[in-house]
């Protein structure tokens, strides 16, 4: 009868079409800060990606291209279809979300709301307390490094979270996790897989700081040119594809908005600070 959604997402949400064809009184739930991102397609990309930053490089023409034919209704843009393709998997559209929970609601299946922001502002915990049982979302505990909402996320806000979890395992509180990725349960090793996960956010961090020693002070754009020549290793074996080549940008366009989050809390850490040269934001270190 009900769908809890843990966060807007579309790797979460891409099903509830099938979901609501198979029952149509499902009732979907999802944490109030997070419902536009389900509701608004358009909106779920602004959290992705900061778009007006996008806008003042040409390479990004083609994806910004894709983003207005999937959220402008009747439009006669005309897109690359290495562009739909990708696209058509996101499955991302409007959809209906019947209500929202909140921090410390206890659900129907006696599953306690445990919001937990920073991959996105609404991702919500459910934990049942009576056999010790976590669905964390995607603190996931899988092989994918930890990852933040793009132009949304927040990484202060997800080490607490994360950080709050493994306080609830270390006090006995939490004996099971049930995460979004990877193979589940988990039952062993919990509180060595959160700090791994949780160096996951550090080791980007560390990343940033040992470019801007090597090279001084640098923009966004020299930042993300440097960091996504190591990102692009993982995918040699892609390159001859034509198609993979021209949404590349897609990957870029993420790895954008890792490194300006990163910079965010390494200036909240005072490791590194803005300045500003020719009217253009570059980063140094302290």
């Amino acid at each position: 009868k009900y769908i809890y959604i843990t966060h807007g997402h579309s790797d979460h949400i891409a099903l509830l079409d099938l979901l609501y064809k198979k029952n149509p009184n499902i009732v979907i739930l999802i944490h109030e800060q997070d419902k536009k991102y389900v509701e608004h397609s358009n909106e779920y990309f602004q959290m992705l990606f900061n778009i007006p930053l996008m806008e003042k490089e040409t390479k990004f023409k083609d994806f910004i291209d894709a983003i207005n034919y999937y959220t402008t209704p009747n439009s006669n843009q005309v897109i690359k279809n290495s562009f739909k393709l990708i696209f058509d998997v996101w499955n991302v559209k409007n959809r209906k979300v019947n209500d929202t929970f909140k921090d410390g609601d206890v659900l129907s299946g006696d599953l306690k709301v445990i919001h937990a922001p920073g991959h996105t502002p609404g991702m919500c915990m459910l934990f049942r307390e009576r056999d010790n049982i976590l669905f964390s979302s995607d603190i996931h505990l899988s092989k994918i490094e930890a990852y933040i909402s793009g132009n949304a996320g927040n990484i202060y806000q997800f080490k607490e979270s994360i950080n709050a979890v493994i306080t609830m395992v270390e006090e006995g509180i939490v004996k099971m996790i049930l995460s979004g990725h990877g193979k589940n349960p988990i039952t062993t090793d919990l509180k060595r897989r959160l700090l791994t996960f949780l160096e996951t956010l550090t080791y980007k961090e560390n990343q940033l700081i040992e470019i801007l020693q090597a090279h001084g002070s640098m923009n966004l754009k020299d930042i993300t040119k440097e960091t996504f020549k190591l990102y692009l290793e993982r995918f040699k074996k892609y390159l001859t594809n034509p198609d993979f080549m021209e949404t590349i940008v897609i990957a870029e366009a993420s790895e954008m908005m890792t490194n300006l989050n990163s910079l965010k809390e390494l200036e909240r850490l005072k490791k590194v600070k803005q300045i500003s040269i020719n009217n253009h934001n570059s980063w140094i270190r302290t």
